[in-house]
């Protein structure tokens, strides 16, 4: 196997902000944005696990469970939207937010895929904890299209 495993996890001491609200995974090839993104998503009570690369994300899958998930739909290592669906299947609780740089036909595949709501990026914070409100309240016991 050429690529390491690697993958992080944090967490943060709340102090009464926010109750903890989970495990959070954070599929970021970018070093700097799955950093920002996973220090806003432990600002809002999550722990998170971290990776810039699909193959790791697609082992983690098998590894541990989470409540959320993002995945950037722009891997250079693996096919998001397969992983996508693979976490739909390992994960089917999961909110599961797509990254995408604009709402074109890739944030419609990442939804059939299985994604919740898509976050356009560069996004901020607050888009970012919308974007988490959303796919956090989606009834995920109805039937799914085919």
């Amino acid at each position: 196997m050429g690529a390491s495993l690697e993958w992080t996890a944090r967490t943060r001491r709340q102090e009464d902000r926010f109750p903890m609200r989970g495990a959070a995974f954070v599929v970021e090839p970018d070093d700097v944005a799955r950093a920002e993104m996973a220090d806003a998503l432990r600002n809002m009570g999550f722990t998170t696990h971290e990776t810039g690369s699909g193959r790791v994300a697609a082992f983690i899958a098998e590894q541990i469970h989470v409540q959320l998930a993002l995945v950037n739909l722009a891997l250079p290592d693996a096919k998001a939207l397969k992983l996508i669906r693979r976490l739909r299947t390992v994960w089917p609780d999961a909110a599961i937010i797509a990254l995408a740089p604009g709402a074109g036909v890739g944030a419609v595949l990442a939804h059939v895929a299985g994604a919740d709501t898509t976050l356009t990026t560069p996004h901020t914070n607050a888009a970012l904890g919308a974007a988490v409100s959303e796919a956090s309240g989606h009834d995920r016991t109805a039937p799914q299209p085919a």
